[in-house]
């Protein structure tokens, strides 16, 4: 099956998940072009650019998809997914300076989310800076879940019990 416009998944490896990834960055493409200022379009223009960069190992197209994924963040910035996939991106990439600051403008706009904290947490533990991520994973743990996030709030566990902070058995907040 190829994704189509609204998806935001990395290739698999193969012909056919490049086919795919290319099939998605020209559906992305054309969509920008006809409606140049929606910031999902710009956005799912930037995750398509992303990923055949991650794929390809292109800083070139690394850096376009970033300043893509800026655009839409500028166009929208009160949309959280928007942020959200430009996060994703950023830590895929290993760039912690630029993850940590998209999840800290997210946790900004949404305080009472948990995602945003737990992102932060992930960016900083990439940038090895242990202590704050621990706070920001702690904030997460107590924050507002999505309600089909359960396997991330399963992964945050494990984290935090790696990092020495397993919690008691208790009822996960809502």
């Amino acid at each position: 099956m190829v994704p189509g416009p609204g998806s935001n998944s990395y290739a698999a490896p193969g012909p056919s998940g490049v086919t795919a990834a290319l099939t998605a960055e020209g559906a992305a493409r054309r969509a920008l072009a006809i409606v140049p200022v929606r910031a999902t379009n710009v956005s799912q223009l930037a995750s398509a650019v992303g990923a055949r960069a991650l794929r390809t190992g292109s800083a070139a197209l690394a850096d376009s998809a970033e300043a893509m994924f800026a655009r839409a963040t500028s166009l929208a910035p009160a949309d959280g997914w928007l942020l959200v996939s430009r996060i994703r991106f950023e830590l895929s990439r290993r760039d912690g300076e630029h993850a940590l600051a998209s999840a800290r403008m997210l946790a900004t706009l949404y305080p009472e989310a948990a995602l945003g904290h737990s992102l932060s947490g992930a960016a900083l533990l990439l940038l090895g800076r242990t202590d704050e991520a621990r706070a920001e994973l702690l904030r997460a743990r107590s924050a507002r879940w999505e309600e089909d996030a359960g396997e991330q709030r399963a992964a945050l566990e494990r984290l935090l019990a790696e990092l020495g902070l397993a919690r008691a058995s208790q009822t996960p907040r809502p």
